[in-house]
């Protein structure tokens, strides 16, 4: 029994940290959406998600440690439950839709959080990359794109009949877009524009 109490304590500690971890991300990405990245301090994303400042020090040095961290779980856990949504709801979409559903998922997000963001998340992937301490991210939500890549391969759709290179080149046009979206300091509508855009670039590797 004991050691069932021990293992209940372990895990609900681990969940509470998660929890945290959580609330002072949203409560960056709120507040620096809202105000800037400049004017925001730890000490209003600590207020803002009711936590210590102590505590905030126990898991992080600075409020870009916050975005560096969790922005790609985020990122996970949003694209998982959305498109996981869209097929529930569109279960006749075509392997197109759904490449296309998934695609978006990602400009959706980084609208939504703001253009300041997305700006860290690149400086801050691009400082990983430099430093060979960093073991690259594997992004595992990446799967599914390529798996519907494979797809529509399977159904003789692609140009090339490449599927990892199409891979490649549709989610290198998300990344793009979303790098020129941040310079440009979100002047332009990044989900209108993303669509069209990478609907042109599917096209194009179908065509």
């Amino acid at each position: 029994m004991k050691g069932m109490n021990s293992v209940s304590a372990k895990v609900s500690r681990a969940q509470q940290k998660q929890q945290t971890k959580t609330r002072l991300f949203q409560a960056a990405v709120k507040l620096i959406k809202e105000q800037g990245y400049a004017k925001t301090t730890i000490r209003q994303i600590t207020r803002e998600a009711n936590v210590s400042s102590g505590t905030f020090y126990v898991h992080y040095t600075s409020k870009e440690d916050i975005i560096r961290e969790r922005y790609y779980d985020e990122l996970a856990n949003y694209v998982r439950e959305n498109y996981g949504a869209y097929v529930a709801e569109y279960p006749s979409a075509t392997v197109e839709e759904r490449i296309l559903a998934f695609s978006m998922l990602q400009l959706q997000l980084s609208a939504d959080q703001g253009w300041q963001v997305v700006t860290l998340v690149f400086t801050s992937f691009f400082q990983e990359t430099l430093n060979q301490e960093f073991e690259l991210r594997d992004w595992k939500m990446l799967n599914t794109l390529r798996e519907l890549m494979q797809q529509l391969n399977d159904e003789q759709k692609l140009a090339n009949h490449d599927p990892e290179l199409a891979f490649q080149q549709l989610y290198t046009s998300v990344r793009g877009i979303m790098a020129t979206w941040a310079y440009s300091r979100g002047n332009f509508d990044l989900v209108t524009s993303g669509r069209a855009y990478l609907t042109t670039v599917l096209h194009g590797l179908m065509s």
